[in-house]
Formats: C-alpha cells, sequence, structure tokens
C-alpha cells in the first residue's frame, strides 16, 4: 500500500520495521540529550537559511530530551537519504525519501512497502510518552530549529524550500 501524497513523520515509532509500523527504516527508537544536531548534507534544500557551525546545527535552545531512529546511519535508511544526526550517538534525526509519484519505489531494497511521492522524517517533538519525560514545547526550540522545521514541512509538500520567514509560534500547533 502507497499512499498518493506527501508525507512528513515526525513521530518516531511509526516509521519502524515492526508490525504494524510503516518500514521506513531498519533500527529501534532511542533517546540522547543535546541541543544539537550533526548535519550530513548540508546542501540539501530543507538547511535554506539555516545557520550551520562547525557541521551543526542547534535545534534547542538549551539541551532537550531528543528522539532518535537508530538505524546505524545511512545503511538502516535504504533508499533514503540521511540529512541529519543526533550529535553524541549519530542517530537518524532528519531522512527523506524523494519522488514524484510516477513510480512505487520501496523504502528497503528489499522491502515490501513502497511510496512514490516524497517523504521526509523529522523527529520534531515528544509527546504522548508513557514515561515521565517533560515534552517540548515551540517555545524551547531555537530560531534554527523553527526553520527547519518549517523547511521540512515546506520541502515535503512542494520539493523546494523558499526559506521565508516563518509564523510566530505562539499559533503553531501539531494538532
Amino acid at each position: 500500500m502507497s499512499c498518493k501524497f506527501p508525507y512528513c513523520l515526525e513521530v518516531l515509532i511509526w516509521g519502524r520495521n515492526t508490525d504494524p509500523r510503516w518500514n521506513w527504516v531498519i533500527g529501534p527508537t532511542a533517546r540522547e540529550t543535546s541541543q544539537y544536531l550533526e548535519v550530513a548534507e548540508p546542501d540539501h534544500p530543507i538547511f535554506t537559511g539555516i545557520e550551520i557551525v562547525d557541521g551543526k546545527v542547534d535545534l534547542y535552545t538549551q539541551d532537550q530530551d531528543i528522539d532518535y531512529l537508530d538505524t546505524g546511519g545511512q545503511e538502516g535508511l535504504g533508499n533514503g537519504i540521511l540529512l541529519a544526526e543526533t550529535e553524541l550517538n549519530l542517530g537518524t534525526a532528519i531522512a527523506v525519501w524523494d519522488g514524484d509519484g510516477s513510480t512505487l519505489v520501496p523504502f528497503q531494497p528489499d522491502g515490501i512497502d513502497e511510496h512514490s511521492y516524497r517523504r521526509v522524517f523529522f523527529a520534531m517533538m515528544r509527546y504522548f510518552e508513557d514515561d515521565d519525560t517533560v515534552d517540548i514545547t515551540f517555545e524551547q526550540y531555537s530560531e534554527n530549529g523553527l526553520q527547519l522545521m518549517a523547511n521540512a514541512v515546506e520541502y515535503t509538500m512542494t520539493g523546494e524550500v523558499t526559506g521565508g520567514p516563518i509564523t510566530s509560534v505562539a499559533t503553531w500547533s501539531l494538532y
């Protein structure tokens, strides 16, 4: 089965390769505490207008829990492209699978789950937790982090990024 529209996945568990998940990646979820992401592909459109310093981008204004997919780097992404990893454990934080809708492509070379339109994975927010960790709000993101979120959504929908200014986070919602 393949959804016939672009999709930006922000909830880690749905991207995993365990039933009834979507099988985008091979690897479990994990967590680390940091403020930064390591940028693997700085020339990708998602990083338009983002300040990258020494290969890193600040996602938050201070250290926060970052959930990620432990894919072992590019290997666990199959036909995807690794864009950014967590700073300490190098877990997948942002990845893309491009597509223009004309051809079905499996997420993994030997996989049965396919996509034909663009897919973007970005571990944006943590919510619906069953542990005692604190949820992260939009106000805790750095300017780079907010712009990166806006860029990820724009890239998902259009395949391009203008890098235009973002709106006030007071109006943002995940629902």
